[in-house]
């Protein structure tokens, strides 16, 4: 089974990026990279820049509105994922107490709807620059079968659209909100509760990483998901790393 692991990460941790505490910091987060790798169950992530670099775009009265920012005021933002392949919850679980995300704010793993990308995105495709987070209210659980599959032509369509033009990296839907899990460690001991990390109308459902030249362009394709219509398109633009776990 495929899971993401969430890196939701308070104010303090984005702030130690780059302060005197930054050696400490990625040291944590490329060991933890490096044991996933190890144990052969790494299937990819990304780290996201600061909640700040974000826009999002939404559709209200039938007009496209891009904001700055994220696309919920909450006191721990997401700072990157990792996908991991593991047997069970509980395997998933053990691999996330031990992101050091889970220390100091939380981790939510996710039960992942695996997409075969092999022909659209090989191994040598080019690095991705942002990452679009589709975060809505999950319309499709209200939809009927024939709804649900007109919306699911849509995101294939769009697709389409991205592996045409060179830019797609990856991507992939996530299961229903009621699927995550949420860990903390406080004190060394796991909160582990059921549900999303932040308690909001709409939840994160799905991402894509695409190769843009620019900001502009990433908004540029931003403004073409399907998801603006019942939902938010968070654009971040991907933290790129060097193989010592630091920015490059």
């Amino acid at each position: 089974m495929r899971y993401m692991i969430q890196v939701a990460e308070a104010p303090s941790e984005f702030d130690a990026r780059s302060n005197e505490h930054a050696p400490e910091y990625w040291a944590g987060y490329a060991a933890y990279s490096q044991a996933l790798r190890q144990a052969g169950v790494s299937a990819g992530g990304a780290a996201l820049k600061a909640p700040d670099t974000a826009r999002t775009v939404r559709t209200q009265n039938g007009a496209l509105v891009v904001q700055d920012g994220p696309y919920a005021d909450v006191k721990e933002q997401l700072g990157g994922f990792f996908i991991i392949e593991a047997e069970n919850l509980d395997a998933a679980l053990d691999w996330a107490a031990r992101c050091p995300s889970a220390a100091q704010g939380a981790a939510e793993i996710r039960p992942v709807i695996a997409m075969d990308h092999s022909a659209y995105a090989p191994e040598n495709a080019p690095a991705p620059t942002h990452c679009f987070l589709l975060y809505d209210d999950e319309p499709h659980l209200r939809m009927t079968p024939a709804e649900a599959e007109a919306q699911m032509g849509r995101y294939m369509a769009y697709t389409e659209e991205l592996v045409k033009a060179g830019v797609f990296v990856g991507g992939e839907p996530l299961e229903p909100r009621v699927t995550a899990t949420t860990l903390r460690l406080a004190d060394g001991a796991r909160r582990v509760e059921d549900g999303p990390y932040a308690d909001t109308k709409e939840t994160l459902g799905g991402y894509y990483l695409i190769r843009a030249g620019s900001d502009e362009e990433a908004m540029k394709w931003a403004k073409l998901c399907p998801c603006t219509d019942s939902g938010v398109v968070e654009v971040r633009p991907k933290l790129e790393i060097s193989m010592a776990g630091t920015p490059a």
